[in-house]
């Protein structure tokens, strides 16, 4: 490539249709809804498959070199997308101008380029015109190749990494419910406390060592907890009375930011090296309050696993969470000084007062069974005998729905996804949304 400013091919770069692939219309689209974005502007031209990616909810728009049918206020409330454009040009000069223009107001640059070992020129290209890539990952090739050989990238004039870390005073708290999970739930707090979040323990009156666990692990940095129901234990898994449980913690803390988060699961940020606490500060500097996550479920593939095992490096193998409530995880929230709402979701979408969620997902790492014992007792004593029957009614605790005496919770391993180095950029689309289009 080339990128010399003078436009030697004129205009002819406003209609270079190709193969495109199929996540990166979808995925400009999320991050349009969640900027409050009305359009998506296509640097070359799109075609009718892309557009119904798009449409009805947020406008597609052709766009030629200088976009003169484009307002300023139309651009600032516009994702732009430069899809396998510049590699197929002779000279990229006009097009790289119009780009670094449109990201001077657009909210934000979705660029590909099909061609994987291109990309480091492309960066240096971009930089250029003072563009840089502050998300980068793999997506497939077209709706007929699902080799993960496209590169796909964020960039634009809102780099989030470009905040720096939290301030010393920025408090983040994980309200951690937890029933019979002495097995992980030292790991669980003690991850949280080394990234410099809180962490206050809700126990369900655990018959286990979860909460001797969990306060062994308590002296590294703020630690609290309790027993609820307060005065004796509940004969049944009242999920809806726990979340209301956790809305009054949040209500009556002086954290920044709260999190609903369970005994059995790892929290992550979309950028690699940055600690969620951290993370959390950017989402807030950002002008968000809400932040939703892709969760990944770990199956076990042995019985190996040892209580106090760190399950991070035990479980490598996964599948995307498949249920409904699978894809709404939003369970991290600014706290605005109000009770929010958890329980009318089933924890999974809490209610906020003028919510705005974060473009990109965090991650969940969720371990729910660890060993063939442990999934034995974690559904047939500890979980579907004390589902509360108006919960079940409701559509809730369905998780464990065709499980019977005998099954067999050691998966095969060719049926899950391996979780190792490569996963940030394999699975780009899929890790920063909840589009599954290719899975």
């Amino acid at each position: 490539m080339r990128s010399s400013s003078e436009g030697a091919f004129g205009s002819c770069w406003n209609r270079i249709t190709g193969p495109c692939p199929p996540d990166v219309y979808p995925f400009a689209a999320h991050l349009a809804r969640r900027l409050g974005s009305s359009h998506v502007i296509a640097l070359g031209g799109a075609s009718a498959q892309q557009r119904a990616a798009c449409e009805p909810d947020v406008r597609l728009i052709d766009t030629a070199p200088h976009v003169p049918h484009i307002s300023e206020e139309a651009l600032s409330r516009s994702v732009i997308v430069c899809a396998n454009v510049l590699e197929r040009l002779p000279d990229p000069g006009e097009c790289l101008g119009t780009l670094a223009r449109l990201a001077q107001s657009g909210a934000a640059v979705v660029i590909c380029t099909a061609s994987r070992s291109r990309f480091d020129e492309l960066e240096r290209i971009l930089a250029s015109v003072h563009q840089r890539v502050h998300l980068r990952g793999l997506t497939a090739n077209g709706p007929a190749d699902p080799a993960r050989e496209t590169i796909v990238g964020v960039c634009g004039k809102d780099d989030p990494l470009a905040v720096g870390p939290a301030p010393r005073q920025f408090r983040v708290l994980a309200i951690m419910t937890a029933y019979n999970e002495e097995d992980i739930v030292g790991f669980s707090v003690g991850a949280l406390l080394a990234e410099g979040v809180e962490v206050h323990l809700i126990d369900n009156w655990s018959t286990d060592r979860t909460l001797e666990r969990a306060r062994a692990v308590g002296h590294l940095g703020r630690f609290s907890w309790e027993r609820f129901p307060p005065d004796a234990p509940d004969p049944t898994w009242r999920w809806s009375a726990l979340l209301d449980r956790v809305d009054e913690v949040a209500a009556a803390s002086h954290a920044d930011w709260c999190i609903h988060h369970d005994a059995d699961e790892r929290r992550s940020a979309p950028w690699p090296g940055v600690s969620l606490r951290d993370a959390l500060h950017v989402v807030r500097q950002r002008g968000f309050n809400a932040v939703d996550h892709t969760l990944l479920n770990f199956w076990p593939v042995d019985d190996g696993y040892r209580s106090g095992h760190d399950p991070e490096r035990h479980f490598r193998h996964f599948s995307f969470g498949d249920l409904a409530g699978h894809f709404v995880q939003i369970k991290a929230w600014k706290n605005q000084g109000e009770t929010v709402r958890l329980a009318a979701s089933g924890g999974h979408s809490v209610e906020i007062r003028d919510r705005r969620v974060f473009p990109y997902n965090f991650l969940i790492k969720h371990y729910p069974i660890r060993s063939q014992a442990q999934g034995e007792r974690k559904v047939f004593r500890d979980r579907v005998p004390r589902w509360d029957p108006g919960e079940r009614a409701r559509g809730w605790h369905v998780q464990y729905d065709g499980i019977t005496t005998g099954h067999r919770f050691i998966r095969s391993p060719r049926e899950l996804h391996v979780f190792d180095d490569t996963f940030q950029g394999m699975w780009f689309v899929e890790r920063l949304t909840h589009l599954r289009s290719r899975l």
